[in-house]
C-alpha cells in the first residue's frame, strides 16, 4: 500500500530508464500469475535468473533467420483467412482470431488447426488466455498490494479468486503439458513438424537444467499468451482505419496492384517494394497501440532521474499511448496518416 507510481510519458524517459538502466527497472509487480502456473510469462516474471534465461531463449528462437522457415505456414493461414472473409464477412473478428491461433500454434508447436469451425487446441489456448486475464484483474492486484492476502485460506469470505486460481492452474498445467508431450512424442516417432517447441525440446539432454526445461515449455507458451490478443487487436484496428480513411485504403491498394498485379496474392518477397503498405502497418500500431499502458515495472533500487528521486519499490508505467500521440513528435497525432513515416525525422 502507498507505493509511488511514476508514469513515463516520453520516449526519451522510457529509453533512459527502461533501456539504459534496465538492471534496476526490469522487475515486475504481478505476483498472482505464478499462482496460476504462469512463471514462464516473460512479461510478468520478476527480474532474476529465470527472467534472463527465458528472455535469452526467446530472443534466440525468434531471430529473423529462425522465423523464415515458418513463412509458408503464415501465408497458408492468411489465404485461409481470405476465403473465410468471402464466405462469411460478418464473422470477420472470429476469422481473425482463428487465423492468429493457427499461425501461433503452428509456429509454436507445429499444430495444424482445423481449417474451419472450432479447434480443440485453439479452445484450450483460449482458456489459458482467460486464466491470464484473471491474474491481471484489479482483484488480483490486491494480492500484490497486500501480500499477506496470499496466506488467507481459500474458504475465507472474499477469497473467491484463490478458489478460481486453483481451478485455472489445472487448466494451464494441462494445456502446457499436453502440447509439450505431443511434440515430444512426435520427435520420438520422427513425425514432428518444424516448430519452436520441437527445436527447443530436441536440444534437451541429461545436462539440461530446470531453467532449460522451463524455457522449453514456457517460450512456446508465451508465444500464444503474448501474440493472440495483440495480433487480433492490431488487425481490427487496421480494419477500422481503412473504414474511416478510405483514401488510405485506395493508395495502399493501388501500390499493391502496381507491384503484384491481379494474378496472384502478395507474399514476403514483395515487402520491400511496398513502402506505403509498410507505412500503413506502422501507423496502425501508432494510431491505436494494442497496449496503451505497458506492464508496470518495479524499481529494485532507489534512483534519481533529472532531479527526481525514485524510491525503491516504485511502480514505473510506460504511457505508450502518450508517447505515440506526442504532438511534438507526431503532427496531428489523432489522424491516421501513413505519410508521416516518410519524414526524415
Amino acid at each position: 500500500m502507498g507505493s509511488h507510481v511514476i508514469i513515463l510519458n516520453s520516449i526519451k524517459a522510457a529509453h533512459d530508464l527502461l533501456d539504459k538502466r534496465s538492471t534496476i527497472y526490469s522487475d515486475r509487480f504481478l505476483t498472482y500469475p505464478p499462482r496460476l502456473n504462469m512463471e514462464f510469462l516473460i512479461g510478468v516474471l520478476t527480474y532474476g535468473p529465470a527472467w534472463r534465461h527465458l528472455r535469452r531463449e526467446f530472443h534466440i528462437n525468434f531471430l529473423p533467420t529462425e522465423m523464415e522457415v515458418f513463412r509458408p505456414l503464415e501465408q497458408r493461414a492468411v489465404h485461409r483467412l481470405l476465403r473465410n472473409f468471402l464466405s462469411s464477412p460478418h464473422n470477420f473478428s472470429k476469422h481473425l482470431r482463428h487465423m492468429a491461433g493457427q499461425i501461433i500454434l503452428s509456429v509454436a508447436y507445429g499444430i495444424d488447426v482445423c481449417p474451419e469451425g472450432d479447434d480443440p487446441y485453439v479452445e484450450e489456448a483460449e482458456k489459458v488466455l482467460y486464466a491470464l486475464k484473471i491474474g491481471s484483474t484489479p482483484e488480483a492486484a490486491l494480492f500484490d498490494m497486500i501480500p499477506w492476502l496470499l496466506h488467507v485460506p481459500s474458504w475465507f469470505p472474499g477469497a473467491s479468486l484463490k478458489r478460481r486460481a486453483r481451478k485455472w492452474r489445472l487448466v494451464v498445467d494441462n494445456a502446457l503439458q499436453t502440447t509439450h508431450d505431443k511434440v515430444k512424442g512426435e520427435l520420438a516417432s520422427g513425425t514432428a513438424a518444424p516448430s519452436v517447441a520441437a527445436s527447443m525440446i530436441s536440444k534437451l539432454d541429461e545436462n539440461s537444467t530446470e531453467l532449460d526445461l522451463l524455457a522449453a515449455k514456457g517460450v512456446p507458451g508465451t508465444m500464444y499468451m503474448a501474440g493472440a490478443d495483440t495480433t487480433v487487436t492490431a488487425l481490427e484496428t487496421f480494419i477500422l482505419a481503412m473504414t474511416l480513411y478510405p483514401e488510405v485504403q485506395r493508395k495502399a491498394q493501388a501500390e499493391i496492384d502496381s507491384v503484384v498485379g491481379n494474378s496472384r496474392l502478395p507474399d514476403y518477397s514483395d515487402q520491400d517494394a511496398l513502402p506505403y503498405v509498410q507505412a500503413v502497418l506502422k501507423e496502425v500500431l501508432r494510431w491505436h497501440p494494442v497496449t496503451p499502458l505497458s506492464v508496470p515495472h518495479k524499481v529494485i533500487k532507489s534512483d534519481i532521474y533529472e532531479g527526481h528521486f525514485i524510491p525503491t519499490g516504485s511502480a514505473v508505467i510506460p504511457n505508450v499511448w502518450g508517447m505515440l500521440h506526442d504532438p511534438n513528435i507526431f503532427t496531428e497525432p489523432d489522424r491516421f496518416y501513413p505519410e508521416r513515416w516518410f519524414s526524415p525525422n
